[in-house]
């Protein structure tokens, strides 16, 4: 398969051709040699780029950054929203995110990112339930096969790609946007008490102003304009998988005293 390279290349060749009829040969030249000069230096970004986060590469030659994100869940099925600093952001709800970084896992992302922009000690304070599937293979259309990586390490795959969305933040470093990739956790609810939203306490910059307990629905509703799409199916899986489990607590609540069929997931 050609890379996404290639096709860039390509693509950026024929527009400089196109819209240089009429120009002299050497006006043509300039324009694709400036353009080649521009992927060149994408790519070489995006070559540093991969010696620390994870990179996905999509059957569309695209890449895509893992990105982990967190979804705690209290007893009564209600969901941790966190609103992102800054004035621009105040009708926004995120979750607990970011990307893996190195030989990082799923669940080591999460418990590094959680103690970056909330402080909670993942091990400590809440238990994992499940890695969240795209809808397509929690119906058992898709089995989860072993990751496969190709000769510059990336993992080729496209068993979450209802989970991507593109991204300008990351287009100048080759990376067309971000591939979530969820996880639900148990959290109980006087665990807010230990969330710490002051990331510079901890040396980093503070993600959050505020967290609180809600609904899927709200989530999704309240999404920034580039992840709305995406979030509608994630909040979907989401939502799915903790119906599960919740189900599956129903005959012994030990640990779960509230949890009900009854309480709402998404609305």
């Amino acid at each position: 398969m050609a890379s996404s390279t290639d096709h860039q290349t390509a693509s950026a060749i024929a527009e400089d051709y196109s819209g240089s009829q009429g120009r002299s040969n050497k006006g043509i030249a300039t324009l694709s040699n400036n353009k080649m000069r521009k992927l060149v230096n994408e790519q070489t970004h995006l070559g540093k780029a991969e010696k620390k986060i994870v990179i996905i590469r999509g059957e569309d030659g695209c890449a895509y950054r893992r990105s982990i994100q967190v979804f705690f869940m209290n007893e009564s099925a209600e969901f941790l929203l966190c609103q992102p600093v800054g004035e621009c952001n105040d009708k926004f709800l995120q979750t607990v995110q970011g990307g893996s970084e190195g030989e990082e896992s799923p669940q080591e992302t999460a418990r590094r990112e959680t103690w970056e922009e909330i402080g909670l000690n993942l091990e400590k304070d809440a238990t994992f339930i499940c890695e969240v599937q795209p809808p397509a293979a929690a119906m058992g259309e898709e089995g989860q096969a072993g990751e496969t990586r190709n000769e510059a390490n990336e993992i080729v795959s496209e068993h979450r790609s209802a989970f991507r969305y593109k991204s300008k933040t990351w287009a100048k470093q080759g990376i067309r946007g971000q591939e979530l990739y969820p996880l639900l956790y148990f959290l109980g609810r006087e665990k807010v008490q230990h969330i710490n939203t002051h990331g510079w306490e901890r040396g980093i910059r503070a993600e959050f102003r505020s967290v609180k307990w809600g609904m899927l629905a709200e989530l999704e509703e309240k999404a920034p304009p580039s992840k709305k799409a995406v979030m509608k199916s994630v909040c979907s899986a989401v939502a799915a998988a903790a119906k599960s489990f919740v189900e599956s607590c129903s005959s012994s609540t030990a640990g779960l005293p509230n949890v009900t069929n009854e309480e709402p997931l998404v609305a």
